[in-house]
């Protein structure tokens, strides 16, 4: 759903290639590994500062949550940075990530909570959860502004091989 890039009619032909390419796989384990150390980085801290193990879980799915959403906006294009782009060039993905923030509160704050196993945090908990998920957007938009200038990957996701062409 999202809009075509208006230089799309510039690139070249794909020749075939495997659906997940090893840039692709790449940027995934990186992803993963941002979306696990960040996970883990706010159940860690929450703990640290005296929340219970089921406030702290709570803080922990938040953050997972909301690293789901920025991903969703993230790999939108290998090519243009995530902060650099307005989010509603794609109005599904918008309303998609409504929905899923109202299904999350739902869940959090309402006798809902019981069958997950939840509790209501504060403010400053969701404020973390933020801030911590915007860590994956501004890591592949460090990526995205080197690949620029060095051409690591194309659109595609496959690897540049000095200007000659796809590897």
């Amino acid at each position: 759903f999202n809009p075509y890039s208006k230089d799309v009619m510039n690139a070249k032909p794909r020749k075939k290639s495997s659906i997940i390419t090893k840039p692709l796989f790449l940027m995934l384990v990186i992803s993963g590994l941002i979306m696990s150390l960040g996970s883990l980085g706010v159940f860690y801290y929450a703990l640290s500062v005296g929340k219970s193990e089921v406030a702290a879980r709570t803080v922990a799915f938040v953050t997972m949550v909301l690293f789901g959403l920025t991903n969703a906006f993230n790999f939108r294009s290998f090519r243009k940075n995530t902060l650099g782009r307005s989010p509603f060039t794609n109005k599904w993905l918008v309303y998609a990530a409504i929905f899923a923030l109202a299904v999350t509160f739902g869940v959090i704050y309402t006798p809902a909570r019981v069958w997950l196993d939840v509790v209501p945090i504060r403010p400053l908990f969701w404020l973390i959860a933020v801030i911590v998920s915007f860590s994956v957007v501004i890591v592949f938009d460090i990526m995205k502004g080197l690949n620029e200038k060095k051409h690591f990957w194309n659109e595609d996701m496959q690897y540049f091989v000095k200007n000659e062409g796809v590897k």
